[in-house]
């Protein structure tokens, strides 16, 4: 696979809202894209999309809820707000970011999220998205007690173009230590990062609500002499343009959230576009680069 230049999200878990009333799968959908179906019939991620924008309907919000639910609770009432949180860094209450600092790294996740409308300053902008992944290899912790030790990973999300004053040229260029040439740009195989190590700087931000997280900050070659462990984390990748269910199933939960709001995901799903996302709640020597 090559990649060449050439609603607000609620934060709301699928736990917050209670009805005393839950509805079955042979509930009829009374209005909307869906109306005059039963409610079983109706794509589970159109359900999920409708929910993060803020549906109120709270039998449709009640059954959703439901089916987000281990077994063993469904149809029974939550009354204390709950949040399941699923991501490549363990996740949970107690999860603590990668501390600031610089690390030897490697790229193992490439992630084509597709083409999403964000907001940023109030202002509304449509952008081609994908997502990079680094496993830090001296950083190695128990998340499960099953899988023993795994490295620490951290992401960044960049818009897919090579133009010349595109973040993701300017973090290749100096991922790789030179600058890309026009020709170099215009076809440039985002997938040969996959495997590639580097020196990542790591620093701590704190949000709008008071949560402190970590963010890549600059990339680097290796040090001339520097050795990083081989590999841990099987390479990944992942398109919505080429959609794969069991890997989207795989993806963590904030990633495929910002994936079904996606052109062309909503394009296969026959979905009318979705409001905009707001931005403001996210080696070897020079001669054996392969980019």
């Amino acid at each position: 696979m090559k990649y060449y230049q050439n609603k607000k999200h609620k934060d709301a878990t699928p736990f917050d809202v209670l009805t005393d009333a839950p509805i079955t799968d042979d509930y009829i959908i009374p209005y909307g894209k869906y109306k005059g179906s039963k409610i079983g019939d109706v794509p589970k991620d159109y359900l999920l999309y409708i929910y993060k924008q803020g549906l109120n309907d709270n039998a449709i919000c009640s059954y959703i809820n439901n089916m987000q639910r281990p077994k063993h609770l469904e149809g029974k009432q939550i009354i204390n707000k709950m949040a399941i949180i699923a991501n490549s860094n363990g996740g949970g209450k107690d999860f603590q970011p990668v501390e600031a600092g610089t690390y030897t790294a490697r790229c193992y996740s490439m992630i084509h999220i597709g083409t999403v409308t964000e907001e940023y300053n109030g202002e509304k902008k449509e952008a081609n998205k994908v997502r990079l992944t680094f496993e830090l290899p001296t950083e190695m912790k128990v998340f499960k007690e099953e899988n023993g030790e795994q490295p620490q990973v951290i992401g960044k999300d960049f818009t897919l173009s090579m133009h010349e004053k595109a973040g993701l040229r300017k973090f290749l260029s100096s991922w790789r230590g030179k600058a890309f040439t026009d020709d170099e740009a215009k076809a440039f195989d985002i997938t040969k990062l996959l495997g590639v190590a580097c020196t990542l700087g790591i620093t701590h931000k704190v949000s709008k609500t008071g949560k402190t997280y970590a963010e890549i900050s600059s990339v680097s070659t290796l040090m001339k002499g520097m050795a990083i462990a081989d590999q841990i984390n099987p390479s990944f990748e992942f398109s919505v343009a080429e959609f794969d269910q069991a890997k989207f199933d795989a993806l963590p939960q904030f990633i495929r959230d910002k994936v079904i709001t996606s052109r062309e995901y909503l394009a296969m799903q026959g979905t009318p576009k979705p409001e905009a996302i707001n931005a403001e709640s996210l080696a070897p020597q020079d001669e054996d680069m392969p980019f």
